[in-house]
């Protein structure tokens, strides 16, 4: 009977995002020289194994950036890289130019991202994989809807996050998902299996910083250096798993392999939700968007991710104003940098929420150059992608009784809810806005909206309309992205988050019946938070109420209209009057501008030094 061993290694050229100054007196913390650290003393020393041993294949994932920095500061090393990738002992895993958090981001994001990835890869002359794994082990329904169309046939599914969202372990080695542009095989990650016709287990599944270093990692400076005796540990294992008769094997050949025989046919893949690889540990994408690490007080969930989407609606706009390609590019490159999911979770050094909103600021500044010596007023339609010399969306609003019962606890809050007098709203549907005015003072503001608690409905990342599954299937209780801000809360109603103000994963609660939206990391900020609610009557269905929603969702957070002031190249605010720069937008209310930003010196001259250094990624079940 033939047995498998499958090497999967994430590496992640961003794991100190923008460095770790001030942490080490004697070992050099900015980000350049952290980069080259991870690539000499990690990187590096796995292709050595390879070289070792002819017979092995490994996949090794990392991000499109992470190839560029490999190319202009270790050519030697992008030869060693490419002479396995071209022997097939490495199958190079890539769905991302940066180390991004895509859930949390509109399509057009991912879409930019995919085909930078291409390129790259194309121009240094690597084979890029038709597997995927992401960066924190983030898979969702979307992705794999979107894989065929981008050459990916293979997706590899955190095995926790199925036994989170299915309630059991995966029960088979492979699924199938069937989507419109084609058929995507899952292989749940980390999960062994035996049967009659082959078994296979999993040597290593976790961060490839950790192969070669005796499971340091970057953040431990000095320590995080290549550890022979540890690497032999390793080495030691595998050959005697290839003694025993297995076959040391890349993921896509083990999925030829086994989908040929009877008990390796692939099973339909169940109702998944987009998710991470340790979602009981981080009440899945909440730890992203909301929730606190170990030095919670230096981080900014809300300000990171708004200041992403307000920039995304900047690059974007410019680029669809013709604004000069190259320039684009190196926009959306910093865009795509700043949406890094380490600059929110899990335990973000103070330095790593900076880098991110200093490359949205980037990616804004990059954007208006892009546009020259142009002067005046630009405004862009990025639903139909076109310069527009209209107002296409206009809103009023009247302040308004509220349509719904809500909960705001931590805080004293401002609360004002206004009905909305929209044109995409029709007959028979209301829609209002709440408008949630936090004070500094007091412990991390909650606010909660009343859920029926029966179906999980939103837009999926990457996808453009609603899919719906069984709430009751999925642990209790769940975070989701909310990347469109889309969310229905019961029949005829449905919530949007504007998330270019406001943008945290809602918490779901079967049994307490609540949407729960939070900020553990506000660091005792002011803040104003905004969402709409969409209410119809009995004259329409829940249907009418979703499409109604929708629209607007794609008209506030996807594609909005945004006006380019760009005489000064101060002010980008869209026709309806929420401002798109890096402050937060005043909306049809009226708010604040708030730019705080971390101060990591008064939080770590006051921690033990081994506290700094504690791990902040738990492992995913490595070895099986």
């Amino acid at each position: 009977m033939p047995s498998y061993i499958l090497t999967l290694l994430h590496f992640n050229l961003q794991y100190c995002a923008g460095g770790l100054d001030g942490l080490y007196a004697t070992w050099p913390t900015d980000e350049q020289s952290i980069e080259d650290q991870i690539i000499d003393e990690s990187f590096d020393p796995v292709l050595d194994v390879l070289d070792a041993h002819p017979t092995w294949t490994f996949d090794i994932e990392l991000q499109a950036y992470m190839i560029e920095v490999i190319a202009e500061r270790r050519p030697e090393v992008l030869d060693h890289l490419r002479t396995l990738a071209d022997s097939g002992q490495v199958e190079l895993v890539s769905f991302h130019y940066s180390d991004q958090l895509w859930t949390a981001y509109p399509w057009r994001d991912q879409e930019v991202s995919l085909a930078l990835t291409r390129e790259i890869f194309e121009d240094n002359d690597l084979p890029l994989s038709d597997v995927v794994w992401t960066q924190e082990g983030q898979f969702g329904q979307g992705m794999l809807e979107r894989m065929p169309e981008a050459g990916y046939a293979i997706a590899v599914m955190p095995h926790n996050l199925a036994e989170f969202t299915w309630g059991a372990n995966p029960a088979s080695p492979t699924y199938t998902y069937a989507g419109p542009a084609g058929d995507v095989t899952a292989v749940p990650g980390g999960s062994g299996f035996a049967n009659a016709d082959f078994s296979v287990g999993w040597h290593f599944f976790d961060d490839g910083e950790l192969y070669t270093t005796g499971d340091m990692d970057p953040y431990l400076g000095p320590a995080f250096v290549y550890n022979a005796a540890a690497t032999a540990e390793r080495v030691a294992e595998l050959e005697a798993a290839e003694r025993a008769g297995a076959r040391v094997i890349g993921v896509h050949d083990y999925v030829d392999a086994v989908t040929a025989t009877p008990s390796g046919t692939p099973i339909p893949l169940p109702p998944v939700i987009d998710g991470t690889w340790q979602p009981d540990d981080t009440t899945n994408m909440y730890r992203w968007m909301g929730g606190g690490g170990l030095w919670g007080d230096s981080e900014h969930d809300d300000l990171v991710l708004t200041s992403n989407v307000r920039a995304r609606h900047i690059v974007e706009a410019a680029e669809v104003a013709g604004g000069d390609p190259d320039l684009i590019k190196q926009a959306w490159k910093a865009l795509l940098l700043g949406e890094v999911s380490d600059a929110t979770g899990w335990n973000p050094y103070p330095t790593e929420p900076q880098y991110a909103l200093d490359h949205a600021a980037e990616a804004e500044a990059l954007a208006v150059e892009s546009l020259g010596d142009r002067c005046g007023e630009v405004t862009v339609d990025l639903r139909t992608r076109t310069v527009v010399t209209d107002t296409v969306y206009r809103e009023g609003t009247a302040e308004s009784a509220a349509p719904i019962e809500v909960t705001v606890t931590g805080r004293t809050a401002d609360t004002r809810w206004f009905e909305v007098d929209s044109t995409v709203t029709p007959h028979g549907v209301r829609q209002f806005a709440l408008r949630l005015a936090l004070p500094a003072e007091g412990e991390p503001p909650i606010l909660e909206f009343p859920w029926d608690g029966e179906q999980i409905t939103t837009v999926p990342a990457l996808m453009d309309a609603p899919v719906t599954i069984d709430a009751s299937m999925v642990h209790d209780p769940v975070g989701i992205a909310l990347p469109t801000g889309l969310l229905r809360l019961s029949d005829r109603v449905w919530l949007l988050q504007e998330t270019s103000t406001t943008h945290l994963a809602a918490v779901l609660s079967r049994s307490a019946g609540t949407a729960t939206f939070s900020d553990e990391t506000d660091a005792g900020e002011e803040m104003v938070w905004q969402y709409r609610v969409f209410v119809g009557d009995d004259t329409v269905s829940d249907e009418d109420v979703q499409l109604s929603s929708l629209t607007e969702a794609n008209l506030l957070n996807v594609a909005p209209v945004v006006a380019l002031h760009l005489p000064d190249c101060a002010s980008f605010e869209d026709t309806g009057g929420r401002s798109v720069n890096s402050c937060p937008p005043p909306g049809i209310f009226g708010g604040c501008c708030c730019t705080s930003a971390p101060n990591p010196a008064s939080l770590y001259a006051l921690l033990p030094l081994a506290f700094a250094l504690a791990q902040r990624r738990r492992p995913v079940s490595r070895r099986l």
